[in-house]
């Protein structure tokens, strides 16, 4: 995993093709997961020549090139936000991915999103839009067209009323609740529980 930016790893795939450009990131994408879990499929694929080698002929990791910004080659066309919510989240999630720009029909998880990068993909939409959405909704649904109706259903509902804090009084404290009945000179002359009646006068 390469880490360009702080807090930002993804996976990066280096491929010498036969022929250049070789073959697109989505054949390659579809290729590996036939076979491999979505948690290791790379987030970026990175064409190249050749390896870079060390002196000792290993290849040099350090040498080889970070991902660069611009949207990765996609299946489906790029089609831009059509609305200030769609622009807010695209804007959101080309941010945290490290990429120039994010179609609202781009999957998230397809442009190097994973487990830590959703959490702070809600957390930004909570600050932003005021509203919190479930982080399988993500998952679920991991496009700016999807997630942008997720919140507009998210801001109609609401926040969910919270049922009153009732302070629980311990027994000790029930059986000391007493009323003072206080005669004419101020003195207390006896305590009666609250519930209680009286059923004699006190005597002053």
């Amino acid at each position: 995993a390469r880490e360009d930016s702080p807090g930002h790893k993804q996976l990066v795939a280096y491929v010498v093709p036969e022929t250049m450009p070789g073959p697109a990131e989505g054949e390659l994408r579809h290729f590996l997961q036939q076979t491999l879990p979505a948690y290791m499929i790379p987030a970026r694929f990175v064409a190249l020549a050749e390896m870079p080698l060390t002196p000792s002929n290993k290849i040099d990791r350090q040498a080889l090139p970070a991902p660069d910004r611009t949207r990765p080659d996609r299946e489906k066309q790029y089609v831009a936000p059509r609305n200030e919510t769609e622009e807010q989240l695209a804007a959101i999630c080309a941010e945290l991915l490290g990429v120039e720009k994010v179609g609202v029909y781009d999957n998230f998880f397809e442009l190097g999103g994973h487990s830590l990068l959703a959490t702070q993909f809600i957390s930004r939409v909570r600050d932003g839009f005021g509203v919190e959405i479930p982080l399988r909704t993500l998952f679920e649904t991991p496009t700016v067209a999807d997630l942008a109706l997720a919140l507009e259903v998210a801001q109609k509902s609401g926040p969910q009323p919270q049922a009153p804090t009732i302070a629980r009084v311990s027994r000790e404290r029930r059986r000391m609740k007493r009323t003072a009945v206080t005669g004419g000179n101020g003195s207390v002359d006896s305590n009666i529980p609250a519930n209680g009646r009286v059923q004699q006068p006190v005597k002053k």
